[in-house]
């Protein structure tokens, strides 16, 4: 009889109350401070970096002599790491825009604005969304090659997010995305290259 705790489904029953305490729990503090919300997007950049560099890697065929598939490290967990990045993600749109400056302008009676930042962040969100929502075996299995092709909207994303952090200003986000848009672009080339041949 198979152990109760090798189950997939009891697996991703323990990942969930581990996300959704961690979710709980920076939704107190997120209410608290808005500099909690910087720190929360700071996370959620880095964390979507991680999700598409395995990607990346395979594409172009990266190898180095000490590590022999330098991106297994990430793959093995890069779904746990995208579902990570949108409730970061989720959490930095609380603290940053939606409780300190929205809520307070609807309880007034106005009408938020929908700046060029605001919407490159908002789109990124919920393009999101679905990937956070079949980030698991269990739905890859039933979608089949719909589910590549629903996460496929991470190249989308990876630009809206740049969009974002450029109009922000931040210089080292800038040139890390516009890096790693760059070679993602170039491996999708490369690897429809070597299928036409």
């Amino acid at each position: 009889m198979q152990n109760i705790l090798t189950k997939p489904n009891f697996r991703l029953l323990i990942k969930v109350l581990i996300y959704t305490s961690i979710l709980l729990a920076s939704l107190v503090i997120s209410t608290k401070s808005f500099e909690f919300g910087k720190i929360f997007g700071i996370l959620a950049t880095w964390t979507f970096i991680l999700t598409v560099i395995p990607g990346i890697v395979n594409r172009l065929g990266v190898t180095f002599s000490w590590i022999k598939n330098p991106s297994s490290y990430l793959h093995s967990s890069r779904q746990q790491l995208g579902i990570l990045m949108w409730l970061l993600a989720f959490e930095h749109y609380l603290s940053s825009a939606l409780i300190p400056i929205i809520l307070p302008i609807v309880q007034s009676g106005g009408k938020p604005e929908l700046n060029a930042f605001f919407a490159f962040g908002l789109s990124a969100m919920f393009l999101s969304f679905p990937l956070f929502l079949t980030s698991n075996n269990w739905i890859k299995a039933k979608m089949k090659k719909w589910w590549k092709r629903l996460h496929s909207l991470t190249y989308i994303v990876l630009w809206l997010i740049f969009g974002h952090v450029a109009i922000a200003g931040n210089p080292i986000f800038m040139v890390v995305y516009l890096i790693v848009g760059i070679l993602q672009i170039y491996s999708l080339v490369k690897i429809r290259m070597v299928k036409t041949v």
